[in-house]
């Protein structure tokens, strides 16, 4: 039954439940703790704010769900076609009277939409109604405007109504509606979750079942001519119905190829999202031993998955199937039950060759992660090997570990021709033996059933086809299952919980220095009470007891010697380090309330120079990095006037493509000092409370390590730097 759009919506003040409630009845994850207290405190001016706080509110709060939120917006007149698309989503609306409401969209159906009520039931609105009221804010205003000129016009007052709409209409086509934010699961929410978003289990079953029903008709066809065949006569009629059950395949062929195709894209696709957010979770203290080879090993890897799982798991269904297929028709044919128990005889061989290559695989996947890993810390070391390795040095090791690779390449090439050509072809030849009995014994008996042959026969080629693609979709699952036991630890630290912060507080974590500093005090910026620290690899902590006090406008050196733990202490107070112990406060707000990406913001650190990289690109996205990209026209003016400001003006003007310019390792190439100044400018551009330098400075000659000390300190509200003493 459908109701009123009023009817289905929730308060404004009811934002941040109804988007949890959304999130948790579409399945994105349990939620991590409650909101805090309703969302009264959201002013309502943030609505209607483009570039306000909201939307980074919204996104917050669908992460302590399990959620993400994109904030979305369409033409008006794309309005009714949109909103049939738009779930699960959360909305913004104006009643006639003005008053502001919220409806949580749950699926769309036919010309109607579900919504989520308040009291946890759902109900259905028409489409056009929900799209009608999101419209009514961009639509209001320009109907005022129509009206007075249609008033000034002078049209008739049979037809005012009638101009006035479309006027309206017409005037409000282009103009952006807003108010809308897409829900989904996030990266890291359960793998049921993010299949049912993308379908994959839909997808799995429409594949499964127009194999099934295509390979049945093609069963169906064979035993159609055949009866014709062993009726002796072939009449028109067994002839056209062979062809129409033939035709009949079609569909299902093609379903069963868009079905395929489809599924690895999308779980592909998911993989990668996947493995890019569990990346981001790991802790730098977990792969700071890991040389660049033996991550780039992973990535390989996670390529080998990509490419391998869904095509070798697909293989692997499809001829099961097929080998379920083969049993029952050779349990109906001569060789009965006997014949058939023979094929699952066959199947337990095949398993048994497949975990031996499955040994196989992964010995041959450690030797050439290790001969890559080898390789790339050459190559990465290659001048300061040719500077100072002797050359008859230079290949020490080579040689064994090629050696290595090659008799591990051998044995797994060796189970590969098991499992692809031996496994068939063994099985053909057995399943013939398997009805030679039977064939000898018909023979000796005037031919006897020579039908129940044929379909022996038939169920030993069925079989035979079968293994031929089971061979190939297990060898292809064994090298995916390979893959994953190497990056298993990427995808389990996608559900690492993260620090979202209370929604709201990011956006008001001002207040308090804003009493201090009309009070003539210097507000505190950050703070320590009895903070501890200790890395993995140590026994000993290396910060105890910290306390640690750090105001507006304060200049701190920190100098002391190699391993003392300066650098680490800087990675905690910004927050890329969780304390062991004691509490940490931003403007007053502990990370757990502020969260992990609102304390990055105002607490940046330019970390030592063999841990900041320019990465390939334009200079500009470089500089912007941590800030906003695409850049739009002011970051790029206040990008350049950084720049100049740190001394890099000469080489800006000097690069072809000014901001735009490539740098990186194949582009424009940057000495050591101009590469410290672009982190150094980087970093500023963020905009911080406070800002911490490790090392920043060490690789500037004097007069320009002046110039930029100078203007470091006329834009930082707070400084750190660290130096060796």
């Amino acid at each position: 039954m459908r109701r009123t759009l009023a009817d289905c919506s929730w308060p404004a003040a009811r934002l941040g439940d109804a988007v949890e409630a959304l999130a948790l009845r579409s399945g994105f994850g349990g939620a991590t703790s409650r909101l805090a207290g309703r969302t009264d405190d959201v002013p309502e001016a943030w609505f209607d704010d483009v570039d306000g706080p909201l939307d980074a509110w919204i996104a917050s709060a669908a992460v302590r769900t399990g959620a993400e939120a994109e904030a979305v917006q369409c033409a008006a007149s794309e309005l009714s076609h949109a909103v049939r698309r738009l779930a699960p989503a959360v909305a913004a609306f104006r009643e006639a009277d003005g008053a502001l409401r919220i409806v949580a969209i749950v699926r769309s159906r036919g010309g109607d939409v579900e919504l989520l009520l308040p009291d946890q039931g759902t109900a259905r609105v028409r489409s056009r109604d929900l799209a009608e009221g999101l419209r009514r804010a961009v639509a209001e205003p320009l109907e005022r405007e129509a009206a007075k000129l249609v008033e000034i016009a002078g049209v008739p007052e049979a037809k005012r109504a009638r101009v006035l709409r479309g006027l309206a209409d017409r005037m409000a086509a282009k103009k952006p509606v807003r108010g809308m934010w897409l829900l989904r699961p996030g990266p890291g929410a359960p793998l049921a979750a993010q299949s049912r978003e993308d379908r994959l289990g839909r997808l799995g079953v429409l594949l499964v079942g127009a194999h099934a029903a295509q390979y049945a008709l093609w069963i169906a066809s064979w035993a159609l001519l055949g009866r014709a065949a062993f009726a002796g006569r072939i009449e028109p009629g067994w002839i056209a119905a062979w062809g129409l059950v033939l035709l009949a395949m079609l569909p299902f062929r093609v379903l069963d190829t868009l079905a395929g195709g489809r599924l690895a894209q999308r779980a592909g696709a998911m993989l990668r999202r996947r493995m890019l957010q569990g990346a981001l979770r790991l802790d730098p203290e977990e792969i700071r031993h890991e040389g660049v080879g033996s991550l780039l090993g992973q990535a390989m890897e996670t390529d080998v998955i990509e490419q391998t799982a869904v095509s070798g798991a697909q293989l692997s269904v499809t001829s099961s199937v097929e080998l379920v297929f083969a049993i029952a028709v050779l349990a109906l044919g001569a060789g009965g039950i006997g014949h058939a128990a023979l094929l699952v005889l066959w199947i337990a061989v095949a398993a048994f060759i497949a975990w031996r290559a499955l040994v196989a695989r992964r010995e041959w996947t450690d030797t050439r992660l290790k001969l890559t890993n080898d390789l790339v810390e050459r190559m990465v070391g290659h001048r300061t090997r040719v500077a100072q390795l002797q050359p008859e040095r230079r290949h020490d090791g080579e040689d064994p570990a090629v050696d290595a690779y090659f008799a591990a390449s051998k044995r797994l090439d060796a189970h590969a021709v098991r499992l692809e050509a031996l496994l068939p072809r063994a099985w053909l030849i057995l399943g013939l033996a398997g009805a030679a009995p039977a064939f000898v014994g018909r023979a000796g008996s005037d031919g006897g059933d020579v039908g129940g042959l044929a379909v022996a026969l038939g169920g030993v080629f069925l079989a035979y086809q079968a293994f031929r693609g089971l061979g190939l979709g297990l060898d292809r699952a064994i090298g995916a299952r390979v893959a994953w036991e190497r990056v298993r630890d990427l995808w389990r630290a996608a559900t690492r919980p993260s620090l979202p912060g209370v929604p709201g507080f990011a956006a008001r974590a001002t207040p308090l220095a804003t009493v201090l500093a009309t009070s003539g005090l210097r507000p505190v910026v950050l703070e320590a009470h009895g903070v501890t620290l200790t890395h993995r690899s140590r026994a000993t902590p290396v910060l105890r007891g910290l306390d640690l006090e750090i105001r507006e406008g304060d200049r701190i050196l920190l100098e002391g010697g190699s391993g003392a733990g300066k650098s680490s202490l800087a990675m905690l107070l910004s927050g890329c380090k969780r304390p062991d112990a004691g509490l940490l406060l931003l403007r007053g707000l502990d990370i757990g309330t502020l969260g992990e990406e609102a304390w990055r913001r105002r607490a940046v650190i330019a970390p030592q120079f063999h841990e900041n990289h320019v990465i390939l690109g334009p200079l500009s996205f470089n500089l912007l990095l941590g800030r906003r990209w695409p850049a739009e026209e002011k970051d790029l003016r206040e990008a350049d006037a950084v720049c100049r400001g740190l001394g890099l003006g000469p080489v800006l003007d000097r690069m072809p493509g000014g901001l735009q310019q490539l740098v990186g390792e194949t582009g424009w190439q940057m000495s050591h000092g101009e590469q410290s100044r672009v982190f150094l400018a980087r970093t500023l551009l963020q905009g911080a409370d406070v800002v911490f330098l490790d090392e920043t400075f060490a690789a500037l000659d004097p007069e320009t390590f002046a110039r930029c000390v100078d203007y470091v300190k006329s834009r930082a509200p707070a400084l750190v730097v660290i130096a060796h003493r």
